[in-house]
């Protein structure tokens, strides 16, 4: 029986999408994701679709450093190419001083720019592998795994994820560039990985469609940083199947996130031309549920569907502190649609807990806000797909 207020629904699908597990693409949890979200769209009297992706899954046997008589065990960057069994030797050095055989560094998953580094100078012949330790001023403990971008074709170097609390320990070696042994061991897996989706037939087949999108695959998790784009999915369908409406509208939610958006590359290869043909591109995208206070940020490719969506958040008390507009570069998924010269309207937040395994329901969610934010999106959606112009 559908539940009579919309915050109650926000928050039974954020506590179910958060109690399923890690939702990396490609396993068990990302397909019994997916069935559930379908199930969801169903429920609310729409057909939905799963959209198979051949996929090839990489799965660690063994992601490790031994230094000092000590192991550390972690998780590969997932789009550097591995060592294999054997590993790699050398003295373990900072990343900035910019010698040693094995690079250090620590990151947040936020920003790259201390891993960049390190592949810098690997490409440059000063290390052969690196380590990127979790920064315990961020996250005490556990590990902000970074996104792996570079997925379907890997580069050089090999790069060891560790977490938080290695640091203490690891620090003494670094300092004294001790020699250390990394080996990152791992094997591929054939399986499938799912899109899901909709769409809902607008009056006029001449105009164009809007589109509706957000990711659902993720690290661990994932409450705030994928939850509420779920939650505002299944929230704007509902609004726009109320009646007819002028435009087509199609929604799709992509695996493949952390993976280099790799779903939404296969939504669009299947989908020829609709990059530019869209009426505009919705992107519900992380953490914009997040408890974080002040943190929303919007991305627009233009004034105009700027204009409307400060006032339909203001309209809700919404008063986002970073706009990113036409001819910026866009994070997420809407950096597809900018480099394919697409029309969006993207909202992100900023989430302490993003990528990390505490991202869990209800401690890192404002479901108040969210509500809002949805609530203003369900009214500006509906505004694109009744617009004729």
């Amino acid at each position: 029986m559908p539940m009579s207020t919309m915050r109650e629904r926000i928050a039974a699908v954020i506590e179910a999408y958060s109690a399923q597990g890690m939702h990396r693409t490609g396993t068990e949890v990302d397909r019994e994701s997916g069935v559930w979200l379908a199930r969801e769209i169903r429920e609310l009297g729409i057909a939905s679709s799963e959209e198979p992706i051949a996929f090839s899954r990489l799965e660690v046997e063994q992601a490790f450093l031994e230094v000092g008589g000590a192991r550390f065990d972690g998780l590969p960057c997932l789009d550097r190419v591995p060592t294999g069994s054997e590993g790699i030797k050398g003295p373990l050095c900072w990343g900035s001083d910019g010698t040693g055989g094995i690079g250090a560094a620590v990151v947040r998953p936020q920003g790259g720019a201390a891993r960049e580094g390190l592949i810098a100078l690997a490409h440059e012949g000063v290390f052969r592998g690196g380590i990127v330790i979790t920064d315990p001023e961020w996250m005490p403990t556990g590990m902000g795994l970074l996104n792996a971008p570079r997925y379907s074709s890997p580069i050089g170097p090999p790069l060891l994820q560790l977490p938080a609390e290695s640091l203490a320990a690891l620090r003494h070696h670094v300092d004294r560039a001790m020699h250390a042994w990394l080996v990152i061991d791992t094997h591929r897996v054939e399986a499938t990985a799912f899109n899901i989706g909709a769409s809902i037939t607008g009056e006029n087949p001449a105009l164009a469609p809007v589109v509706v999108m957000t990711p659902r695959s993720g690290w661990w998790s994932c409450a705030q940083e994928r939850g509420g784009g779920i939650a505002a999915f299944l929230e704007v369908m509902r609004a726009v199947a109320e009646k007819p409406r002028k435009r087509d509208v199609l929604f799709t939610a992509n695996t493949g996130h952390e993976l280099g958006h790799l779903g939404l590359d296969h939504f669009l290869e299947q989908r020829s031309g609709l990059m530019r043909k869209a009426h505009c591109w919705i992107h519900f995208g992380a953490n914009f549920a997040s408890n974080n206070p002040d943190s929303l940020r919007l991305q627009f490719s233009s004034e105009a569907l700027q204009g409307h969506t400060l006032e339909a958040l203001m309209r809700h008390g919404l008063t986002p502190d970073n706009v990113r507009g036409p001819g910026q570069r866009p994070g997420g998924e809407a950096e597809n649609v900018f480099d394919g010269g697409g029309q969006y309207i993207s909202i992100l937040g900023y989430g302490h807990y993003f990528h990390h395994p505490d991202d869990i329901w209800p401690d890192t969610v404002d479901l108040e806000n969210t509500e809002r934010i949805v609530a203003a999106f369900c009214e500006l959606v509906v505004g694109l797909a009744d617009s004729s112009g």
